[in-house]
This record gives structure tokens, C-alpha cells and sequence, in this order.
């Protein structure tokens, strides 16, 4: 009710406009300049052009709506920022606090180097065993508890995190003692790391990218393929998930053929908001995508089909569509230089802490090096 009451306010009373992607976020263009609004609930974040066009706002809105105290601690649905010449930087203080106290009556292992061990996947999905691998009653862990904590704030502002969080949910609705090691591993990770910060850099805002990967058929219960992506844009993603495919991929192409879907789906996305908003850095379109694999980047960059590749010939059409369409460059990339190699396994702390560097924005993305193809040059 206070979604259509305060949508009502801002389309038919202040002339906003409701973005096609999402519901929640709203836009003004006048001559005076831009405002775009994010509803979540009853918290609006605000975001002005300009002084003149936020003083008109802020005197429209004070007509209509109870301004709660500002708390000052400069913080938006738990995520706190603050501002200097690098540019904005992103933490969860009081989540982290939370869990620490969510995880106060266990005793966490040393943090590793990464989120989770090797052979984390293989122990997760080992069935349940009443003498080895028993399952943890709730009184004992409360291991959705913990992990709704822990998922909160890795969506805030711990990218690199994302497939250790989102492989541990697969499981925390069968709370083994091999899950309850992993997640508690996980939460010392985080607490660890508990001080580091997202950073949304300035000085490095030109047109965003995406990276896609994807494993193959690496999830020993479905022998379904993780995958992921990132769309980088300021020096950060811009938007990041890890997720298990919905099917069994028959190649390492399939697997990264349906990840450059999903991908591209959410790239479309954020076109699509970039241009209603009437922000179109350097161009943009076409976006770039950055694929490891060679036989999807010759895919996406010639109409033929093979005759063992017709199960895919849907996938692989549509994203021909969308090049042809100048929407979306696919481009080739190293595997050693693919940042989205975070969100599709476990892997070594060397090389999770370089990627982990990029997507928290502590290291530009031109730090890694990049293997373009002929068609996308």
C-alpha cells in the first residue's frame, strides 16, 4: 500500500517516470537536471544532478511525507559509505557485527586464503552419514540464520564472495556437519576481511563490461555447470551473480553458451536503464563481453551452425541477434585474465585474491591482461 501511495506521488504528482527494468527506481529529467530515486519500502535513495534540482525535491517531499531523523551514519539498508578523492567506498559494519554475534557461540577456524577449501563442492554434497557427516540440529546451528546474515552482505558489497555464499545456500536446507564446517570457514573469511571495502572509483567511470564464465558440469550432485558473471563499470561491478545452470551442459561450449545468455540478459538490462536515464557513456552501445572460451566467441560472430551444435542453435541465434543488432560485443579473453573465474569454483587463494582485488575495486581491470579476438577488435 505505501508502494502505490508514494508511486502514485511520484508519477502523477512530481512527473517521475517508472524504469521498465525495475519498478522501484524512478527518474525526473527537467531543464534544471536529472533525479533518479530508488524506493525500497519506506527508505528512498535520492541521487540529484544538482543542488537546484534536489531543493526542488526535498520541498515536495516535505509536503507529503514525515521525514524520519537522519541516523548521520551515513548508511542506506544497513550499507554504510563514505566519500574522498578515490571515490565512494561501500562496507556492512553493523552486518559484520551481526554476524560475529550470530556466530559467537561457535569457535571459527583460522580464516583462509580463500572463502572456501578445495573440494569444498565434494563435501557439501556428501550425504548425509549418521557416524561421519550427521546432520547439525537447528539448536545447535542455525545455519540459515547465519548464512541470511553472511548472503546480505556479500550481495551488498562482496562480489568475489559470491559463489561461496551462493554454493553453501544449496545446502543449508540439509545443515550437515560438513555444511556447518564450510559456512562457519566462510563467516571467519568474512570477519576477516570485515573491514575491506567496495570502492567506486571517479576517475575510471567509462562504458561498463561484462565478463561471463562458466565451469562444466562441476556439481558433483547434478553434474550441472556453475557459472557467473560481473558488469564492471566505475572500477566495480556493477552488477555480479554466481549460480548453478538450470540443465546438464553436453561440452564446455554449452556451459558457456548458456552463461553468455544469462549474461546478456542482464547487460540488456542495464542498457536499457542507462539509456531511459539518458546516460550513454562513451557510446554505449554496444557493450563489451569478455568470454574465455573460442568456440562461443566464432559462434556469436558467424551464422553457421553445426550440425552437432542445432540443440543450442536457439541460444546461439539470439546472441548473433544481438551483435548483429550493435547492442553487444563478444570478445576473447584469457582464463588467467577472466575475472568471472571467481564465481564458478573454488579457487586458489592466489589467484581468488587477485581477481577478489579487481572486483573490489583496489585494482583496475586493465591490472589483469586482455586477449581480444579479430572480430572484436
Amino acid at each position: 500500500m505505501f508502494y502505490r501511495y508514494a508511486k502514485a506521488w511520484l508519477i502523477d504528482e512530481m512527473g517521475f517516470t517508472a524504469t521498465s527494468v525495475d519498478p522501484c527506481v524512478f527518474h525526473r529529467r527537467t531543464a534544471d537536471g536529472l533525479t533518479v530515486v530508488g524506493l525500497y519500502v519506506d527508505d528512498m535513495l535520492l541521487c540529484f544532478e544538482n543542488d537546484t534540482v534536489k531543493q526542488q525535491f526535498m520541498d515536495s517531499f516535505k509536503t507529503k511525507f514525515d521525514q524520519s531523523p537522519d541516523p548521520g551514519d551515513n548508511s542506506f539498508l544497513s550499507i554504510a559509505y563514505r566519500q574522498d578523492a578515490d571515490g565512494v567506498h561501500l562496507n556492512v559494519p553493523k552486518l559484520w557485527h551481526s554476524l560475529e554475534a550470530a556466530t559467537d557461540v561457535h569457535t571459527l577456524p583460522p580464516a583462509l586464503g580463500s572463502p572456501m577449501p578445495h573440494g569444498a563442492l565434494a563435501l557439501l554434497s556428501a550425504p548425509e552419514d549418521p557416524v561421519s557427516n550427521p546432520r547439525v540440529p537447528k539448536h545447535e546451528c542455525d545455519v540459515r540464520a547465519i548464512l541470511g546474515v553472511a548472503m546480505w552482505g556479500v550481495l551488498a558489497c562482496r562480489p568475489a564472495e559470491a559463489f561461496a555464499c551462493a554454493a553453501i545456500a544449496r545446502h543449508a536446507h540439509r545443515p550437515t556437519r560438513n555444511v556447518v564446517n564450510i559456512l562457519l570457514g566462510f563467516c571467519s573469511y568474512l570477519l576477516h576481511h570485515r573491514h575491506d571495502e567496495l570502492t567506486i572509483s571517479s576517475g575510471s567511470a567509462g562504458a561498463p563490461m561484462a565478463y561471463v564464465d562458466s565451469s562444466w558440469g562441476n556439481d558433483p550432485s547434478t553434474d550441472r555447470s556453475w557459472f557467473g558473471y560481473c558488469i564492471m563499470w566505475a572500477g566495480c561491478p556493477f552488477s555480479f551473480r554466481s549460480k548453478l545452470e538450470p540443465c546438464v551442459a553436453l561440452s564446455s561450449r554449452d556451459a558457456e553458451a548458456i552463461a553468455a545468455v544469462f549474461a546478456i540478459k542482464s547487460m540488456l538490462s542495464v542498457l536499457i536503464i542507462l539509456s531511459e536515464l539518458g546516460i550513454t557513456p562513451l557510446g554505449v552501445p554496444p557493450m563489451d563481453i569478455y568470454i574465455d572460451n573460442q568456440p562461443v566467441v566464432d559462434n556469436a560472430n558467424s551464422d553457421k551452425i553445426h550440425r552437432d551444435s542445432r540443440h543450442m542453435a536457439m541460444r546461439l541465434s539470439w546472441i548473433r541477434e544481438l551483435v548483429t543488432a550493435s547492442l553487444i560485443r563478444v570478445r576473447k579473453i584469457a582464463t588467467s585474465a577472466n575475472v568471472a573465474d571467481v564465481f564458478t569454483k573454488e579457487l586458489p587463494p592466489a589467484s581468488h585474491r587477485r581477481f577478489r582485488a579487481v572486483l573490489m575495486g583496489d585494482a583496475p581491470v586493465s591490472s589483469i591482461a586482455l586477449l581480444r579476438c579479430p572480430h572484436g577488435a
